[in-house]
């Protein structure tokens, strides 16, 4: 480094060579667009840079002396493109607290699109979640109710109109993406009260907050490749598409995301689940719709073999209409099939 971290105070600002910065120290948690690089490069070599970069001080024990990159990837990668120093500012803190200001500098944005606020508001809300449990001194999203004891009567007022943990999320959200939903807003509820302090911290109303969670944990954390394919589309800025591939099987939503990755101009997720086979073109995804006729006709199997013949004699012309008249000639075949079998046992 040709210039000495520790020798620097916060908010000074400096040109330092791009190869002096580490820019994987810290995590990385917005999307990366090689467009967004072109474009700055043009404007930087039109006008210089006008914004910094942020950057912090090497670890103290790090072995990599490096500068480290808090904020300003695609501002370090442009003028990496044109050869030239970057301006960077000096900031200091925890990795926490970096990750802090990472997330503060892109919220504060208002073009980001949902999947883009989604990927720094669930990444915020990870970090106050694990830190609040290990303030606790538990490890385990089970042992989430030690976060919200010893609150104020304010706070547990608050608290107490959080959802269940089965409301937690849509019904349509798997059982262990609900869990984890019910720990990442139960915890930010407890460690900041839900009151100002969340909406100072993401700037968002509880529902708001809640679906970027959803789509954070059903399509970002678990397909992150996937995800940041699909950052520049279409489809990146419809919150209802996203929420619906969120509530879609693993396979499904990786499927569809790597489709509509092919396919930018794709408004919707109903377009890509029709398109692979998921969905019919009236919005039923088709394995759902067989997969739930299949649970039905199996409880109702189960409710008719528990009836009396009494009960079958009586209820057989009630049965008789509700069949659909489509059907009335299977059915008629299977009952005859049935009794010609009976009777050939009996000879």
């Amino acid at each position: 480094m040709n210039v000495a971290a520790n020798t620097l105070a916060a908010g000074e600002v400096l040109r330092l060579p791009v190869a002096d910065i580490d820019e994987d120290a810290v995590e990385r948690i917005g999307f990366f667009h090689e467009a967004e690089v072109d474009a700055l490069a043009d404007v930087i070599a039109s006008d210089g840079q006008i914004e910094p970069i942020m950057v912090a001080p090497p670890a103290p024990r790090a072995k990599d002396r490096r500068w480290r990159l808090v904020f300003g990837r695609h501002r370090l990668a442009a003028c990496k493109k044109l050869g030239i120093d970057v301006l960077a500012r000096v900031v200091t803190g925890t990795n926490d607290e970096l990750l802090r200001m990472q997330t503060a500098e892109q919220l504060d944005r208002r073009d980001m699109t949902v999947l883009e606020r989604a990927a720094f508001v669930g990444r915020r809300a990870e970090i106050v979640r694990d830190r609040a449990l290990t303030e606790a001194g538990v490890s385990s999203d089970a042992a989430l109710g030690a976060l919200v004891t010893n609150l104020s009567p304010a706070q547990e007022r608050v608290l107490a109109k959080l959802p269940t943990k089965a409301a937690a999320a849509p019904p349509s959200v798997p059982g262990v993406l609900k869990e984890e939903l019910y720990a990442d807003t139960a915890a930010v509820a407890g460690r900041y009260g839900w009151a100002a302090e969340v909406q100072e911290e993401f700037g968002l109303h509880y529902r708001k907050l809640h679906r970027l969670l959803t789509i954070y944990r059903g399509l970002i954390k678990p397909f992150r490749a996937e995800a940041e394919a699909i950052a520049r589309c279409r489809i990146a800025n419809n919150a209802d598409g996203l929420l619906q591939l969120a509530g879609k099987t693993e396979q499904a939503r990786v499927q569809a995301l790597r489709w509509l990755a092919q396919h930018p101009e794709a408004k919707t997720a109903e377009e890509a689940l029709v398109a692979l086979g998921l969905s019919s073109s009236k919005g039923v995804r088709a394995a759902d719709s067989q997969e739930g006729e299949s649970k039905l006709l199996t409880r109702a199997a189960s409710n008719l073999a528990g009836l009396k013949p009494s009960t079958w004699i009586s209820w057989a012309p009630k049965l008789a209409e509700t069949i659909k008249p489509s059907a009335l000639v299977a059915v008629r075949d299977a009952i005859d099939a049935r009794i010609a079998k009976i009777e050939g046992g009996k000879k």
